[in-house]
């Protein structure tokens, strides 16, 4: 979320301490509501500080726990660990909604989870589809 979504007005509509992880907390967030550039540096500060202990890029293919550790079978061999964190992504990809006309309008299109910053909207007619989180924030804009 926090790599991928650089819209105008990106920020976390939550107050931002709530984004600071238990064993890594950031008392020193600059505002309630955090911008983007503000919690992705902070997520790569917590993610290089425990690089060591991730393990991307592989699927897991079973995992048991046994009481106090998981036993974890992926494709790159087996893996112990205390904490299992299932990172699926979901949100990598945008999704557009699907309704007549979209695959035949011949105008800019983006998804808030791409925003191309070298469109300049300033003076056109443009249309949201969708009125989530993003929405409210970059409309204004």
């Amino acid at each position: 979320t926090w790599h991928y979504n650089t819209y105008p007005g990106c920020a976390c509509d939550v107050p931002s301490h709530l984004y600071s992880l238990s064993f890594a907390p950031n008392p020193g967030w600059t505002r309630t509501y955090s911008r983007q550039p503000e919690i992705r540096a902070y997520l790569n500060r917590v993610a290089e500080e425990v690089r060591a202990h991730i393990h991307l890029d592989r699927e897991v293919t079973g995992a048991q726990w046994d009481g106090s550790r998981w036993h974890v079978e992926t494709t790159q061999g087996p893996v112990r660990a205390r904490v299992l964190v299932a990172g699926t992504g979901p949100l990598v990809e945008p999704k557009f909604p699907d309704f007549p006309g979209l695959e035949t309008f011949e105008g800019v299109k983006m998804h808030s989870a791409r925003w191309d910053h070298d469109v300049d909207l300033r003076g056109k007619r443009v249309a949201s589809v969708g009125t989530g989180a993003s929405a409210i924030q970059y409309v204004p804009r």
